[in-house]
């Protein structure tokens, strides 16, 4: 409904008879329905001034209401997805505060606005950004005699291998602010996920890993996999960083002594930046896994325990929580610095690295996340899925795993609920995860009297996932900043269950190729609305969209696959080759 396929005929014809300066009108291509239409009376084209009558009525129960309303339109192009993906690091560049300044046409904090407004999904400023864009490159290029290189601004992205490459087994040292053994979000998720992997090929692996509680400090080993973990009681504020920074350097003595690492592949900025601290980590190769700039989702977490659900971009940080962002970003600029590659997991975050830590594209390169396609499967029986859940075969069921957090969105989904059931009255969402705002969530889903429609499943087991997941009709993302990939769009769609999102972070990234209808209009409540209630309609008059969800995973989004590259990329810098 909001794509055009690139073989269809009427876009061949639309295109060849405007070569040729013909207007031509194709109809629905079938002759019978032709003979049929030219002998209905002319009074019952027209209904008042509504065009298309009769064709409006024949197609009511197909169309999602925001098609059928729609005024014409023509063939688009897609200007608001291209400067949220392919050209988002052109404009960011051509349309930075220095260039803007360098002009001298245009105002460079109303532009950052907007650009930010328009990448956030809460606008959309894809006509204005385009038109400061052209006019730029036009700029530089009859102006000031400067050729614009479209080259310039591409990410390396290490293409699967088509023959995979038998690298000798290395020694790799993970420093890491989370515990494998605890999966709570995407950053467990990938470190077990590529550690289990990378042991599978028989490279020997270590962890340094903070924890909280001193009974877990200590030396683990099973399967081939060390995990050093050292006890820091609290990470809270300025002496929590810097407790954690020496005491990741002094493990990290001892360990590189004694494991002899060839690389050093570190997950977060924290204990990665003690680690760096140690001599002996001097001339070993590092690449840095950034999956989220850890200043501002510290500035997104500080602002909502003052004022949950309020939006943190017209929240002031007080000076002590502002002296902690930049220390946050400052220890990440360190680590960034140091290391050989970064490695980013979205162009997404390839831009908030270029962008907030200073790293050349040169330095950057993309490696997706994925799922574990074994495990995250569909279910045998969908009927009974959902009965354990308490929910009937005709129920629309919406499901979303979130943390509790402002970023989420999840107050515009409680929001957009409550349009959602003005039309599906029988619509449940289920909202798995834990965090700061349950309560504040709790009680706006109370106020907008969602009890029927709305259930907080608190922690999920990881067991248990697969399960919700495959129930659902539609997994929903409503993320409203700083989606770094995503790994629950694509263990649902392995699961075979359509995900809906918003246009904000990397989902219109895993979304578009598949199909781009799945993309909300924006991150508001009332595009929200709008996306799922599309997408409903498409899961009901769509039976191969599941088994299409699990064909698209299998051939993009696998840990074998991934891990090729990083493995790649991991043993060239060992090996001191050029990546």
């Amino acid at each position: 409904l909001k794509t055009y396929l690139p073989g269809d005929p009427l876009l061949l014809a639309d295109k060849l008879s405007m070569a040729h300066s013909l207007e031509l009108r194709v109809p629905f291509l079938d002759r019978e329905l032709l003979e049929f239409a030219s002998g209905i009376p002319g009074r019952q084209h027209l209904t008042g001034k509504e065009t298309k009558s009769l064709l409006r009525a024949a197609v009511r129960e197909l169309l999602p209401p925001e098609i059928l309303r729609r005024p014409k339109r023509g063939f688009g192009t897609p200007i608001d997805i291209w400067l949220r993906m392919h050209l988002r690091p052109m404009m960011l560049d051509l349309l930075s505060e220095r260039a803007l300044k360098a002009r001298g046409w245009f105002n460079p904090a109303y532009v950052a606005a907007m650009i930010r407004s328009h990448q956030e999904g809460a606008s959309d400023y894809s006509q204005h950004l385009w038109a400061l864009l052209i006019f730029e490159i036009w700029q530089r290029q009859f102006v000031d005699g400067e050729e614009v290189v479209d080259e310039t601004y591409r990410l390396s992205r290490p293409l699967p291998l088509a023959t995979p490459v038998k690298h000798r087994p290395l020694s790799i040292l993970i420093p890491t602010d989370v515990d494998p053994d605890e999966i709570a979000s995407g950053a467990e998720r990938v470190l077990a996920e590529e550690t289990k992997e990378l042991l599978r090929r028989g490279h020997q692996v270590t962890i340094i890993s903070r924890c909280m509680d001193p009974s877990k400090a200590g030396t683990s080993d099973r399967d081939g996999l060390r995990i050093v973990r050292f006890c820091v009681p609290t990470s809270k504020g300025i002496r929590g960083l810097l407790t954690t920074l020496a005491a990741a350097r002094n493990v990290a003595t001892a360990v590189i002594a004694q494991a002899h690492p060839d690389v050093i592949y570190i997950q977060q900025p924290l204990t990665g930046a003690g680690v760096l601290q140690s001599e002996l980590a001097a001339s070993i190769p590092v690449v840095y896994c950034f999956h989220s700039p850890w200043s501002e989702e510290f500035r997104i977490r500080a602002l909502e325990l003052r004022a949950p659900l309020a939006n943190p971009n017209t929240t002031r940080p007080t000076p002590s929580e502002a002296l902690q962002i930049w220390l946050r970003r400052q220890i990440s600029r360190s680590v960034a610095r140091r290391s050989s590659q970064v490695r980013v997991l979205s162009d997404f975050m390839a831009e908030q690295c270029r962008t907030r830590l200073n790293v050349p594209l040169a330095k950057l390169s993309l490696i997706p996340g994925a799922v574990d396609t074994s495990r995250f499967a569909p279910t045998q029986d969908r009927a009974a899925a959902r009965a354990r859940l308490g929910i009937g075969p005709d129920v629309p069921l919406l499901f979303t795993l979130r943390g509790l957090e402002a970023r989420m969105g999840l107050g515009n989904l409680l929001d957009a609920m409550s349009l959602i059931v003005e039309h599906e009255p029988r619509a449940i969402c289920i909202i798995g995860g834990t965090g700061p705002l349950a309560q504040a969530l709790a009680d706006r889903a109370q106020k907008l009297k969602l009890r029927d429609h709305v259930r907080f499943a608190g922690f999920i087991p990881d067991t248990d996932l697969p399960a919700y997941y495959s129930a659902a009709d539609l997994f929903v993302l409503p993320t409203a900043a700083l989606e770094g990939f995503g790994l629950v769009t694509v263990e649902a769609m392995a699961c075979g269950t359509p995900v809906v999102g918003t246009p904000v972070g990397a989902t219109p990234e895993i979304l578009i190729a598949f199909d781009p209808s799945l993309i909300m209009p924006d991150a508001s409540a009332q595009g929200i609305a709008s996306g799922v209630l599309a997408a409903l309609h498409r899961v009901h008059g769509d039976d191969r969209l599941r088994e299409r969800c699990r064909r698209y995973v299998e051939a993009n989004y696998t840990w074998p696959s991934v891990v090729d590259r990083l493995e790649h990329l991991l043993a060239a810098l060992a090996e001191h080759v050029t990546v």
